[in-house]
């Protein structure tokens, strides 16, 4: 199929590989990896020096139809790495106590970097100030209507754009993820960087799927990844958490790394220099605010 591909479509030449699909799976790969890999140069060929081995390979390695295959740990349940990750943000009893939360940090992108304020107040109203070079913005919600002040003035948000944002910087989003699905089940180990991470399906109330990585040694959430399925395809979001801090008895990270398949600007860096829990904020800030008076 590889040789009949290259002949019909790339004129003899060894643009496509058994990699292009599979990208070292068993099954092809329908799906982008995320963050979207950079092309690698083309390994150079191996090469056998007269009277000895081939470069590159091992001398004295144990044949391996000796080895012994290391026995497979036991898998936990969803529900013991949930309460695992729960246990290591501080325990339910300190989760239950987040009423509000105030924010400070910046988001760097491929077109510059932007400053940030976040409050927030249980369970879903909250307040963004974006200082960007065109200005700065305002973004609320207050529980019922949503709303965003810019240069131009003040115009109402959609709901979808409401939920989306909510899904960005909900005050409970990467917390309380055992009420967001209808089902979770663990399904395998696998490797984050240098972390080994347990990973769990989870499964919508509408039958939308996540992938939830959960560090096996700290319990710590890694990753999370979202599908969305279009006529084009599956279209991936990839979230990464790093750089865990304590926050008044909470573990949360102070890195968050956004990954799509946007042209251009494929990757997002969202870190936080100061977090508040519980702190006073004042209700009138989440209400839309009234319309600049005409000239």
């Amino acid at each position: 199929m590889i040789q009949g591909l290259r002949k019909q479509n790339f004129h003899g030449a060894d643009e496509i590989s058994c990699f292009t699909c599979h990208r070292g799976q068993t099954h092809p790969v329908n799906v982008p990896a995320l963050p979207l890999p950079t092309p690698l140069p083309r390994p150079s060929p191996v090469t056998t020096p007269p009277g000895g081995p081939a470069i590159g390979s091992a001398v004295g390695a144990p044949a391996a139809s000796g080895a012994t295959p290391r026995p497979t740990p036991a898998l936990p349940t969803a529900d013991e790495i949930y309460s695992k990750y729960i246990a290591a943000n501080g325990g339910q009893a300190k989760v239950d106590k987040i009423k509000s939360r105030v924010l400070k940090g910046s988001t760097a992108q491929a077109n510059g970097v932007v400053a940030f304020e976040i409050s927030q107040a249980a369970p879903d109203k909250f307040h963004i100030v974006a200082t960007t070079p065109t200005g700065a913005f305002e973004r609320g919600f207050n529980g019922t209507a949503g709303w965003e002040k810019g240069p131009q003035g003040v115009r109402p948000l959609a709901p979808a754009e409401v939920a989306q944002l909510q899904n960005s910087i909900g005050l409970l989003r990467h917390i309380g993820l055992k009420q967001q699905f209808a089902s979770m089940r663990a399904r395998g180990i696998q490797k984050i960087h240098d972390r080994t991470a347990y990973v769990v399906i989870g499964t919508t109330a509408d039958n939308r799927q996540e992938r939830l990585f959960f560090d096996t040694q700290s319990g710590l959430l890694l990753r999370r990844i979202s599908y969305t399925n279009t006529l084009l395809g599956v279209i991936p979001d990839q979230i990464d958490f790093e750089d865990y801090r304590d926050v008044d008895g909470v573990k949360y990270p102070f890195t968050i790394r956004l990954s799509t398949i946007e042209v251009g600007n494929p990757v997002s860096t969202r870190t936080f220099s100061e977090m508040k829990l519980n702190a006073t904020v004042d209700d009138a800030k989440f209400n839309t605010p009234p319309a600049a008076p005409s000239p």
